[in-house]
């Protein structure tokens, strides 16, 4: 987004500038992204990768592209530059950069490229950790029984430990179980048993979330969790364009800054 945002004219880069950098310039906003993203990639006890790339299709009939924009990608958000067919190769291309820079954990990004596209800006992040405290094996509870979300029962690993940070708000309570050098952690949320998953989803906010971080309590909490596997997937249009930024969506759009169509 914001490399997309040195792209952007108009209202369509007052509406992303607003949004994204508040009462900065996007020129102090690419200081601020580019030390950020320098410091998240230096960590020591974690694999934390992020990745930044740009595909502009090699047709100069279809796009010119602004050298600036270009710079300011590379300058700031270390993107690599390809310039591609836009054809079934670089959808193959495009795929392997996001499985490489995702360590696999997300292989398949695009099935097929429209006619009409002739650029793609993509982000790719990764993190991998290990635990402060490692689970011993004595932990590890096979074939556990656990009842999931949706109200069934199944049979799972569980999880067994005694953690030390404990959270809570007016309708749920958790823990926070952190990762190595304690720069990152890991936060668990259950909600009250006449609650479910999704409502308690739907009353979440940033400002409640953070809240309920701000006033952890560190004290012993007994915690069995089950291994798990989770995806999601998303179209994020709808969220950007209630936070200020619908501009961008629309035929309107100003992206001079970016390309010459």
């Amino acid at each position: 987004l914001s490399m997309t945002a040195n792209g952007a004219g108009g209202d369509c880069h007052w509406e992303m500038d607003t949004v994204l950098c508040g009462t900065h310039s996007i020129d102090e906003h690419n200081q601020y992204m580019y030390t950020y993203i320098e410091e998240l990639n230096q960590s020591e006890n974690v694999e934390f990768n992020i990745a930044n790339s740009v595909w502009i299709k090699d047709d100069e009939e279809a796009i010119q592209i602004n050298e600036e924009f270009v710079q300011k990608c590379t300058d700031y958000y270390d993107a690599e530059i390809y310039m591609a067919e836009f054809d079934d190769s670089t959808v193959e291309d495009i795929n392997s950069w996001v499985s490489e820079e995702t360590e696999k954990m997300i292989p398949t990004l695009l099935n097929e490229i429209p006619a009409e596209a002739v650029m793609y800006l993509i982000n790719a992040i990764a993190f991998e950790g290990e635990w402060a405290t490692e689970y011993e094996d004595n932990q590890i509870i096979e074939d556990s029984e656990f009842t999931n979300f949706k109200g069934d029962s199944e049979n799972v690993n569980m999880l067994s430990s005694t953690e030390g940070v404990f959270v809570q708000d007016e309708n749920s309570k958790g823990f926070i179980k952190p990762y190595k050098d304690g720069k990152y952690a890991f936060m668990a949320i259950l909600p009250e048993e006449n609650i479910s998953v999704s409502e308690y989803i739907e009353s979440m906010t940033g400002d409640s979330f953070i809240n309920m971080y701000n006033n952890r309590e560190y004290k012993d909490v007994i915690v069995k969790l089950p291994e798990f596997t989770y995806e999601y997937e998303t179209e994020l249009s709808p969220y950007l364009s209630a936070m200020g930024m619908g501009n961008a969506f629309t035929e309107s759009a100003d992206f001079s800054n970016m390309a010459v169509t």
